[in-house]
């Protein structure tokens, strides 16, 4: 399977999925030159799930995360020791806004596969790996599912395929079953 290819913010999307060392980075770690705010979005959405999933926020309006990275990166610019962790929870409690985020752990199948009016497809593959991020944390996902995440997520993957299937059913218990 074809790994994302994203310069090193916090190592890349797939690294970050398989690493336990998010409480760890620092912001010294995340203003590298290469970290590119575009480009690390997906790794983002990874690591949003795995702080949701360590923290019990599991809301998310993917429209706003290169905002929450800009944001992210300018505070981390001023604190470079800080944990990139602790920056993230306390900007995430400003960033959430009710009735425009998700509540993750709950989003139906049906939801993920034709999407809301005026959702992208961008947003459906964000959503995807916020959650791969989040079974990951509480070490819910195989190793091959974390390694072939990007074909788990893909519009044709089994993923979508399972829920076009199942359209009542919670994505994250589709995934769940996915990743054993």
């Amino acid at each position: 399977m074809r790994r994302f290819f994203l310069p090193l913010l916090l190592l890349s999307a797939l690294t970050a999925c398989e690493s336990n060392t998010y409480p760890e980075s620092t912001c010294a770690d995340f203003t590298r030159p290469t970290a590119h705010i575009r480009e690390l979005s997906p790794a983002f959405l990874c690591f949003d799930g795995y702080a949701a999933r360590k923290t019990g926020q599991e809301s998310l309006n993917p429209e706003w995360v290169d905002e929450a990275l800009s944001q992210l990166h300018r505070q981390c610019e001023t604190r470079p020791q800080a944990r990139v962790m602790e920056i993230w929870i306390e900007l995430k409690k400003t960033l959430i806004v009710p009735g425009q985020s998700y509540t993750m752990t709950t989003l139906a199948c049906h939801e993920l596969v034709h999407g809301s009016a005026g959702r992208p497809w961008a947003s459906e593959k964000g959503i995807a790996l916020w959650l791969v991020g989040y079974l990951h944390a509480g070490r819910g996902a195989a190793p091959w599912f974390v390694e072939d995440m990007e074909a788990v997520i893909d519009r044709n993957g089994p993923l979508f395929e399972a829920c076009k299937r199942r359209p009542q059913d919670m994505v994250l218990d589709v995934m769940r079953e996915l990743a054993h």
